[in-house]
């Protein structure tokens, strides 16, 4: 087994990661404030691959105000939904590389069809950067490895802020556990539970298939958890809203098939509580990935925050989850196969 990695030393650098994009707030403020001055009324976020899914953690922001903010794969937004865009939309595009085909494609068919640009990178003097209108350089320094880790949670929180600022922008005001700054240390804190995690890896490499589960803000990493464990372990994964399971997918589990929940404490927490109670009762033992205090966890998330705060911390027991069932396998994260760091042309 692979004691050390790009990937997992990346997992490891998330704390300060995060604190740079925090860093970043007078900028994303001044975007915000571009974005709400030229009168948008429909925002759509896009990327490919963990990209998009860092992209889905904005737009849960914005559903209470007068903003119609819609996530779209990049190649959606390029083939399905150009019509839709005018002079009142923005596309907030997003890419680690700054080079993903699809997604500069769809920034370029935005410019033309008028729509404010914004793209948000890591990578410095990328054709994102220069082609958008508005771009935000996250300086996380370069991630080697091919999946995406801490640059998904900085991707990730800087698409929520980026949202909240338009939202406080508009004159709706932020829920007072808005609060950012308690990120970074959560994530120290999650990174200590990473032997535990490792010991729940030991338990699934007999699992052949995995189903995730997540709804509101946890519906992403749900997504993006079973990506990882997808990218890394080469197993079979999906991802559901989590009370979407047992309107058929649950007939399908059986003991090749590992189950996991992230439960968000917010406005799910009674439905989640229930459903997992409800799993329990017909022999299932999901693996529960919470920060609701009534439930009993496998992994604790140490914050108790804004529930739509909550992805870039949230996702970092399932990275280690999926290093871990990849080089228990045997199998080595920093090369999977058949995948490169951005894809070039489409």
């Amino acid at each position: 087994m692979i004691s050390s990695s790009f990937t997992l030393n990346e997992i490891r650098d998330t704390p300060n990661a995060l604190k740079r994009v925090i860093g970043e707030l007078p900028r994303i403020r001044e975007i915000a404030d571009t974005i709400v001055n030229r009168g948008i009324n429909r925002l759509f976020l896009s990327g490919c691959g963990s990209s998009f899914y860092a992209a889905m953690t904005g737009h849960y922001v914005l559903v209470d105000t007068k903003i119609n903010a819609l996530a779209l794969p990049s190649s959606e937004l390029l083939f399905y939904y150009t019509d839709a865009i005018n002079s009142s939309s923005a596309v907030i595009a997003l890419s680690r590389s700054g080079r993903t085909s699809e997604t500069l494609a769809a920034l370029r068919k935005a410019k033309e069809k008028g729509a404010l640009t914004i793209g948000i990178t890591c990578s410095k003097d990328s054709p994102l950067e220069r082609e958008a209108h508005h771009s935000l350089l996250l300086s996380i320094g370069e991630e080697q490895s091919i999946v995406m880790t801490k640059s998904f949670s900085s991707l990730a929180l800087s698409t929520i802020l980026l949202c909240g600022e338009v939202k406080r922008s508009i004159g709706k005001e932020l829920e007072s556990n808005w609060i950012p700054e308690n990120l970074p240390l959560a994530a120290s804190n999650i990174l200590k539970l990473e032997n535990k995690v490792r010991e729940i890896a030991s338990e699934l490499l007999d699992k052949r298939t995995f189903i995730f589960l997540g709804t509101g803000s946890a519906y992403p990493i749900a997504l993006e958890g079973a990506l990882k464990l997808m990218e890394t372990s080469y197993v079979v994964t999906k991802a559901l809203h989590s009370l979407e399971f047992r309107h058929g997918p649950i007939a399908a589990v059986d003991k090749n098939v590992g189950l996991i929940i992230i439960a968000h404490k917010g406005k799910s927490s009674s439905a989640l509580i229930n459903l997992i109670r409800d799993l329990k009762a017909q022999k299932l033992v999901p693996i529960v990935i919470s920060n609701i205090e009534e439930l009993e966890k496998d992994i604790e998330i140490p914050l108790d925050v804004n529930e739509a705060l909550l992805p870039p911390v949230v996702i970092i027991p399932l990275q280690l989850m999926a290093y871990y069932v990849s080089t228990l396998k045997g199998l080595n994260p920093d090369k999977p196969r058949r995948l490169s760091k951005f894809v070039g042309r489409f």
